[in-house]
């Protein structure tokens, strides 16, 4: 039995007054409707705010089209890589964007695959590995041993048993298996062998990944870029270790999302 919801006379005149209800047509419409109402208006509310929302950071970087969260881990990265010294502008650009289709600003864990189709992991992890591991997509321990640990055939640097599961996809452009959080980790100063939940944290997520994106190459060592189009493709071309057409083509459609103010 769902519990009855209880407002305040004050609540409710609130709400009275936001749908210019009477007396009748509130107790008609029933509480059930008039929330319905107002979290319809909240997300609409939310749709509009990361549509039009545009943010001037340190009077450089021009951001448009992300709120909330979002807009406030793409403030995190433009920090960190203040920090670390990559203060050019379209170089923040170019990194931006590739962050951007990598993640759309959101960190993450890589989560369980149990409602997802045995074709669609076949597809993903290639057949060897989903025909193998599909069957234990709903115990998320074994199924990333199996795609992941030392006996999947994939050389993360997963020696111990359950290291599959451990080192798992996390950050904004999912860092797995225990090499690259070691790798990534000295890079930054941070132990994320012995701690990897620390991916999940915006700040070092974002300090992650910039070293990831520039293969922890020094800022110095960057090319001088003339325009967006160029720092965009050749950080692309460094985080995929080629030159990938739909790296970069995919990288590209996010720059426009960054611009120098």
């Amino acid at each position: 039995m769902s519990k009855r919801l209880i407002i305040s006379e004050e609540e409710q005149k609130e709400i009275k007054k936001l749908y210019n209800l009477s007396e009748q047509d509130y107790l008609k419409a029933g509480l059930e409707a008039i929330f319905k109402n107002i979290f319809n208006k909240k997300k609409e509310d939310k749709k509009s705010e990361d549509k039009e929302t545009i943010s001037s950071v340190d009077g450089k970087i021009k951001v448009t089209g992300y709120g909330g969260d979002k807009l406030n881990n793409v403030n995190i990265f433009i920090d960190e890589m203040n920090k670390m010294g990559i203060t050019d502008p379209l170089q923040q650009i170019g990194i931006l964007s590739v962050a951007a289709k990598e993640s759309g600003f959101n960190t993450f864990k890589e989560g369980s695959y149990c409602k997802t189709s045995d074709s669609r992991i076949i597809q993903v992890f290639g057949s060897k590995l989903g025909n193998r591991c599909a069957s234990l997509k709903c115990d998320d321990s074994k199924f990333f041993e199996c795609l992941y640990g030392k006996n999947s055939g994939k050389k993360l640097g997963n020696t111990e048993p359950g290291d599959g599961y451990k080192y798992i996809g996390r950050g904004y452009n999912q860092i797995t298996g225990k090499y690259n959080y070691q790798k990534v980790g000295q890079r930054i100063g941070v132990d994320l062998v012995s701690n990897p939940e620390l991916l999940e944290d915006p700040r070092i997520a974002a300090k992650a990944a910039i070293s990831y994106f520039t293969m922890g190459k020094s800022p110095e060592s960057f090319p001088k870029f003339d325009n967006k189009e160029n720092a965009v493709v050749y950080f692309a071309d460094l985080n995929s270790g080629s030159q990938s057409q739909t790296a970069r083509t995919n990288a590209l459609n996010k720059m426009d999302d960054f611009n120098i103010a």
